[in-house]
C-alpha cells in the first residue's frame, strides 16, 4: 500500500500536461476516499487500501484521457453553490454567473411586485435558474416565483431537476421539454428571459478545446455555422408568438459581439452588449418595456 502522498505525487506526474494537475488530482483523491481537502492535507501520509487506490487510478487514467474533472466527480462549483454534473449535460462556467448577477440586478426593483416570472432557456444543469432562484428566495421575503427551466433534451432536465431538489427550490421551478420558447403561449408575459444557448459555431467561431468537444455533449454545444442560430431561431419565436417581456439576458462566445449585434438589431431595438469580468464583450441585454 501507498501513502495518499505518494499516490498523488504518481497522479500528478501522470497528468503533469494538465495546468490545474494537483487540484485535479486532488479532487479525484478527496472523491475516492470520501473526505475533504482538509483531511487529505491532515492525513497525508496515511496508507489507502488497495480499493480505494485502484479507484483512484481509475478516475486519474480517465482524467489523463482527456474526461474532465467535473465529470469524474460528478461536481461543479456556480455561484458558491454544488452542482451535480455528469455527461447528459454542459459543465457551468464561471463567466455565466455573470447573467445570475445581471439577472438579480433587475429582479431586485421588481421586488415590490406581487409575483414575477422567469425562464431560463437552454437550462442545462438548472445551474443559473437555480442560482437565481436561491438568491431570490433569500431576498424577496413572500414574493411568488414562477420559473420554467427550458431545455429540448430531457436527459438534461433529468439533471436540472436533481439539482433544483438538492437546493430546495424544485417547487419554485418548473421545468419543460421544449424547443426554445416553442412552449410559451402566444402573448404570454414574463419579467425576465434568461439564455446560455450553444454558441460555439461548427464553421466560424469554432473556438472550443479538445476536451470540450470530446466529452461535453454537442446538443449543448454548437450553435449552427456561425455559433448563432439558436439565437435567431429563439428571437423569431419571441417575435412570432408576441411574448411580451422586461428584459432579456443572454451569453455569447468569444469573438462573436459584432454578429451578435447584427442578429439583435434585427429583432429589437433597445439592446446593449456587456463586459465579463476580464473585459471580454460577453452578455447581451434587451429591453423589452414589459
Amino acid at each position: 500500500m501507498m501513502s495518499i502522498r505518494k499516490l498523488l505525487a504518481d497522479a500528478v506526474e501522470l497528468v503533469s500536461g494538465r495546468a490545474t494537475a494537483l487540484l485535479d488530482c486532488e479532487l479525484l483523491m478527496m472523491h475516492a476516499l470520501g473526505v475533504e481537502r482538509e483531511s487529505l492535507i491532515v492525513n497525508s501520509d496515511q496508507e489507502v487500501g488497495a480499493v480505494e487506490a485502484e479507484l483512484f487510478y481509475s478516475y486519474v487514467r480517465k482524467l489523463s484521457e482527456g474526461m474532465p474533472v467535473e465529470y469524474l466527480i460528478n461536481a461543479k462549483e456556480f455561484y458558491g453553490m454544488d452542482f451535480f454534473v455528469d455527461e447528459r449535460v454542459l459543465i457551468p462556467r464561471p463567466e455565466s454567473e455573470l447573467l445570475v448577477d445581471m439577472g438579480m440586478e433587475y429582479l431586485r426593483g421588481l421586488l415590490s411586485k406581487r409575483a414575477i416570472n422567469v425562464v431560463d432557456v437552454g437550462t442545462g444543469s438548472g445551474a443559473i435558474i437555480v442560482a437565481l432562484i436561491r438568491q431570490l428566495m433569500s431576498e424577496g421575503g413572500d414574493m411568488v416565483v414562477n420559473a420554467w427551466g427550458v431545455d429540448v433534451s430531457s436527459e438534461a432536465l433529468e439533471v436540472a431537476k436533481m439539482n433544483a431538489a438538492s437546493h430546495g427550490c424544485d417547487e419554485s421551478i418548473h421545468f419543460v421539454e421544449s424547443d426554445l420558447m416553442a412552449f410559451a403561449e402566444d402573448g404570454e408575459k414574463f419579467d425576465l428571459i434568461l439564455a446560455n444557448l450553444p454558441y460555439i459555431g461548427e464553421v466560424k467561431h469554432r473556438y472550443i478545446s479538445k476536451e470540450t468537444e470530446d466529452f461535453e455533449p454537442g446538443i449543448a454545444l454548437f450553435g449552427g455555422e456561425d455559433g448563432l442560430e439558436l439565437y435567431r431561431r429563439m428571437f423569431e419565436q419571441i417575435k412570432e408568438k408576441g411574448i411580451v417581456f422586461g428584459e432579456m439576458l443572454g451569453e455569447f462566445g468569444f469573438a462573436q459581439a459584432d454578429d451578435m449585434r447584427k442578429v439583435l438589431s434585427q429583432y429589437f431595438d433597445d439592446f446593449e452588449i456587456l463586459n465579463d469580468l476580464a473585459g471580454i464583450e460577453r452578455v447581451f441585454r434587451v429591453r423589452g418595456g414589459a
